[in-house]
């Protein structure tokens, strides 16, 4: 699978630093004493990058969890010393103790108003910290964050005891569990920075122990709270499984778990399927387009689950159990995080670890407010590859394969699919508003219909009766194009959207395609009754131009970069493609064929697909001049599409009618979609992925998108011929 990422530019003043007459030239030197304060600034980004580099002193703030219990997963700094609240005047910052809310706003595009969904985000950890909602408020004023809404609770900490309710509160966090209170303070206080106006409810367990843990879960849940963070954890056990399904199997509802700070090495709850396990990265300003930049922490946990099944939205192959992380965030104690925790530390602390992470992602996950029920939202990331930022980079140890601890371009244990990019990671697959998805069927009584934008409760439009073959594309200037015979035989179209008027394009046709790109605009082609092969390109008022002869079938796309694509199949099985224009020359391709799919995108070039008559799938990409790849035998049907970020997308219906698929480029492997049909039709979108439309021969149609793993939704009945695009 394709695993490149979209990153989204963010403004480069967002990690400007504005430094005060008279500041000290070390700022770590200056922040170690205690007493550097500076005017209000975007952020403290330069200082702590300086201070990354420098590798300073760090340790756990919770003991090691003994067998049955967890630790918390924070990690401070201990060369500063802690810098007490009333030492920074209000509306100014802690310089020097980490990274603020407005670095954080800015390295993941998320947060940077209160105008977002006012939902809970529950918070679970261990004992109770007296001074955490006074020291929320503190916060929030320190940085200009949305203070609590009394009414509404929008930025507010509610606590609440293991069960839910508001008392008695556990004992206070003291002795070798007084780390706690960091954690609260870290957690709390990442929520706050990418989710300002949700309100937070902390729910704070009797103990350490997995069951008083899982217990507040339980509770957080059953009070309504779709959010949920847990930043804790401990070394995998026999017995884990069990607790799965008593305190961590919530569909519907978000379950972040940190992967752990001792590096390389699977912790629990993480290493649940039934929660998001959420890894860790060195987060630096930086210089490109987006700001910033991440590596692997060193310290983060990854690999293969000893005791887990493989959920079934993982498809890396190196691990047939579940691997760990799905997804990551800062987590570095070194590029961590202004906290304030006047209980345990006396004021600022700079700190991080996975503890840091888990809030992050589960505020994303609050800011994006959109959980299908029933469904585990730790799958939809991996829908959503294009929203996220892939990191290359770093390691967390020795291990093989590599990837289950070092970074790589795509899925890798320590930064699972990446970090976000906004929201748009973090939502259902079968949540869709792309206006370029266009779905066509034709009925068993001949009607047309079409559906546009959506894939999760489909409206089908009625578009023509009497209706032929069909074929539909879409690109985002021009808008869904329709083609379709009537019962004539003769070829209608229309642009524009689905409530456009028909076109009489002439005819009479046995068979229409249909491709279209912003700069080209729609290309249109049909085969008359005598094999001929008419087509069109730039607008449906221009004129046919005779193509070729004697052809039995066509294909045909288009993209900005490469132009239209013709591809045509002979009554002699002998194959041919144009690319470029109506004008340019045929060449010739292959002999022995039977059927032809093509697609086309701006990075990756024509895609030519063919099925030959024993079965034999035959497949190029890059350009008419390249060499054919054998990609499977014992096929009926072949189906392609490609986009500039997923790669080419093949798709085949096997002789016993399985359909398989396969995306990212001619040497990934197939992939068995479960599914029975007689009749394929494929589309494929940088923001949505790939789209695989099918039809049984009993006229059940069904379509999936985003990821080749997502499930199958049944669309129609009835159906006699579709086509899909987008």
């Amino acid at each position: 699978m394709s695993r490149k990422r979209h990153t989204v530019a963010a403004a480069l003043a967002a990690i400007a630093v504005v430094l005060a007459t008279g500041l000290a030239a070390s700022p770590a030197a200056d922040a170690a004493t205690g007493t550097g304060t500076k005017p209000k600034v975007i952020s403290d980004a330069t200082a702590t990058a300086a201070n990354a580099a420098a590798k300073h002193a760090v340790q756990n703030v919770c003991a090691t969890p003994k067998p049955g219990t967890a630790s918390c997963l924070a990690q401070r700094r201990t060369d500063l010393k802690p810098l007490a609240r009333s030492a920074v005047a209000p509306f100014n910052e802690p310089y020097g103790y980490g990274y603020f809310p407005s670095d954080l706003q800015s390295a993941y595009h998320v947060g940077l108003n209160a105008s977002g969904p006012q939902v809970t985000v529950a918070i679970v950890d261990a004992y109770d910290d007296p001074d955490i909602v006074a020291d929320d408020a503190a916060y929030r004023a320190q940085f200009g964050l949305a203070a609590c809404n009394t009414t509404t609770l929008s930025g507010c900490v509610t606590k609440v005891n293991e069960l839910g309710a508001p008392g008695p509160l556990p004992s206070a966090a003291s002795g070798t569990n007084a780390g706690w209170a960091t954690e609260e303070a870290l957690d709390v206080d990442m929520v706050s920075a990418l989710c300002q106006q949700c309100h937070i409810m902390l729910v704070e367990a009797n103990s350490a122990g997995y069951n008083d843990l899982g217990v507040g879960v339980n509770s957080a849940v059953a009070e309504g709270v779709k959010y949920v963070s847990n930043s804790y954890g401990g070394p995998e056990f026999s017995g884990e499984t069990a607790l799965d399904t008593a305190y961590y199997n919530h569909p519907g509802a978000v379950i972040t778990a940190s992967a752990g700070d001792s590096g390389y090495g699977v912790m629990y709850p993480a290493a649940s399927p039934d929660v998001t396990a959420v890894g860790g990265t060195s987060l630096y300003s930086s210089g490109n387009s987006r700001g910033w930049t991440e590596n692997a922490w060193s310290g983060t946990g990854s690999g293969c689950s000893a005791y887990e099944a493989k959920p079934a939205w993982q498809s890396d192959t190196g691990c047939s159990r579940r691997t760990v992380a799905d997804v990551s965030a800062d987590a570095d104690p070194n590029t961590g995080v202004a906290v304030l925790d006047s209980y345990r530390e006396g004021g600022w602390a700079q700190v991080g670890g996975t503890s840091e992470s888990s809030p992050i992602i589960a505020a994303v996950y609050a800011q994006a407010n959109t959980i299908t029920a029933g469904g585990n939202p730790a799958s939809y990331p991996y829908a959503h590859l294009g929203n996220l930022n892939d990191v290359t980079a770093g390691s967390n140890g020795s291990c093989n394969p590599a990837y289950f601890c070092t970074a790589q371009t795509g899925y890798d244990g320590p930064t699972g699919n990446g970090t976000p990019e906004g929201t748009a990671g973090f939502v259902p697959d079968t949540v869709f508003s792309n206006p370029n998805i266009v779905l066509g069927a034709r009925s068993t009584d001949t009607n047309m219909y079409a559906s546009q934008g959506a894939l999760s409760g489909v409206q089908w439009n009625l578009e023509k009766s009497g209706a032929g073959h069909l074929a539909v594309a879409s690109d985002s200037t021009h808008g869904p194009l329709l083609v379709t015979t009537d019962s004539n035989s003769e070829v209608w179209a229309k642009e524009g959207g689905l409530s456009a008027g028909w076109v009489d394009e002439g005819g009479p046709a046995t068979q229409v395609a249909a491709a279209s790109d912003p700069t080209n605009g729609p290309l249109v082609a049909y085969i008359g009754f005598g094999g001929e092969l008419y087509a069109k390109e730039g607008s449906l008022s221009a004129g046919w131009v005779d193509e070729a002869s004697d052809v039995a079938q066509v294909a045909v796309a288009s993209d900005p970069v490469h132009g239209p694509l013709l591809l045509i199949v002979q009554s002699n099985g002998n194959v041919w493609a144009k690319e470029g224009g109506l004008s340019t020359t045929w060449v010739g391709e292959a002999g022995g064929m039977t059927r032809v799919a093509a697609a086309s995108d701006a990075a990756n070039g024509p895609l030519l697909m063919v099925l030959r008559g024993d079965g034999e799938v035959l497949a190029k990409e890059g350009g008419l001049s390249t060499n054919w790849v054998d990609e499977a035998g014992g096929m009926t049907q072949i189906a392609a599409a490609s986009d500039s970020l997923d790669g080419p997308l093949l798709t085949v219906i096997r002789a016993d009618g399985e359909v398989l698929a396969k995306e990212g480029g001619l040497s990934t492997n197939w992939a068995d979609e479960h599914a029975q049909a007689a009749t394929i039709a494929v589309g494929s979108d940088p923001g949505n992925g790939p789209l695989i439309f099918a039809l049984t021969s009993g006229g059940a149609a069904s379509v999936k998108a985003g990821a080749l793993w997502t499930a199958w939704v049944p669309v129609g009945q009835n159906v006699l011929d579709i086509s899909a695009a987008g």
